[in-house]
């Protein structure tokens, strides 16, 4: 049951309160309820059942500065409005502080289906999440909505390197958010590189070029890749060689322990002609990653191997040492002599 706004407006001012979950009601101007006289000091998880127009109005009134965690559960009664979205996100930025939110969920609390998704003329872009971008302390990150999604190889890259103490990262990776355009598979390195304490990805890629897709490692500073993620949930992405995407993934990602399942029920109908993706994916987490793991083991082995073979490498060759020879030029100063 909803609750008034100057019942809300008494909560969130509760000097000892930490944690809230309340449901927003619809239809209030909050420009006209009496602004909170002091900050929300104490107020650091909070929960939200709404609408996004009651939401945006209520962003305008209560400014969360505190707010470590918040989710948000969108009710969606009517199809959304293309042109909330844009001031849904600018109230997100405007009400939480870029110095304190470190998690944020926005999923649509529904029973709309996939004829529901295709039909929303919603089309995320880019440009709508890029406010999001100034919280840098991000650590969980979540956005799941009835809609189509446009995102592209450069926003990935700028969210990597805006958010780099992600642990978990879950882009529009839903059965009801269905593409509009997708971004390239190797658009993912770049979590590679300015996230390395990430340890579970969900997005949506195309990864059916045919072809290997070209993994810049000089972006890794000369070296390979040292990413932790052990999770990777691709929705579904179309994909095309099996092998050839394998190998991509595991230079990128070279701790994944699994491409985990695509979705519950498989590929949203007639999105996977013949079951061609979704048995791709089952060839590259059940066959080749695994494969590619023990290649990787065995070269771990035969590295110690060869390193204890040589007496532990540097240190263990001047253990062994029993003549050194040093020839010292005539007027040379040792330190701590005159």
């Amino acid at each position: 049951m909803p609750l008034t706004p100057d019942a809300i407006k008494f909560l969130v001012q509760l000097p000892t309160l930490r944690e809230l979950s309340i449901c927003l009601p619809d239809g209030v101007d909050w420009l006209t309820v009496e602004q909170v006289s002091q900050p929300v000091a104490a107020l650091t998880e909070i929960s939200l059942f709404t609408t996004i127009q009651a939401y945006t109005d209520f962003a305008q009134a209560i400014a969360l500065p505190h707010a470590e965690v918040l989710s948000l559960w969108l009710v969606m009664h009517v199809p959304v409005d293309p042109d909330s979205i844009v001031p849904f996100f600018t109230a997100l930025r405007r009400q939480l502080s870029p110095a304190s939110l470190r998690s944020l969920t926005i999923k649509w609390n529904s029973i709309a289906g996939i004829v529901e998704a295709r039909a929303s003329q919603v089309v995320l872009r880019p440009s709508h999440l890029r406010p999001l971008l100034d919280f840098t302390t991000m650590e969980h990150f979540n956005l799941a909505l009835v809609c189509k999604s446009a995102l592209d190889a450069a926003f990935l890259r700028d969210v990597a390197r805006a958010w780099p103490r992600l642990t978990y990262l879950s882009l529009l990776c839903d059965r009801r958010c269905t593409p509009h355009s997708l971004p390239p598979l190797n658009a993912l390195a770049p979590f590679a590189i300015h996230c390395p304490d990430l340890h579970t990805l969900r997005v949506v890629v195309y990864a059916a070029s045919g072809r290997q897709e070209d993994v810049d490692l000089s972006e890794f500073g000369g070296r390979a890749s040292t990413s932790k993620l052990v999770v990777l949930k691709v929705g579904a992405s179309p994909i095309s060689d099996p092998a050839t995407v394998a190998v991509t993934i595991a230079r990128m990602f070279p701790s994944l322990v699994r491409v985990g399942r695509i979705l519950p029920g498989g590929f949203p109908e007639g999105t996977d002609p013949r079951g061609k993706f979704q048995a791709g994916w089952n060839d590259v987490s059940r066959q080749y990653l695994p494969m590619f793991a023990l290649v990787r083991q065995d070269e771990r082995i035969r590295i110690a191997q060869e390193d204890g073979e040589r007496g532990g490498g540097y240190i263990g060759s001047l253990n062994s040492m029993h003549k050194v020879d040093l020839c010292i030029s005539e007027g040379a100063t040792f330190l701590g002599t005159e």
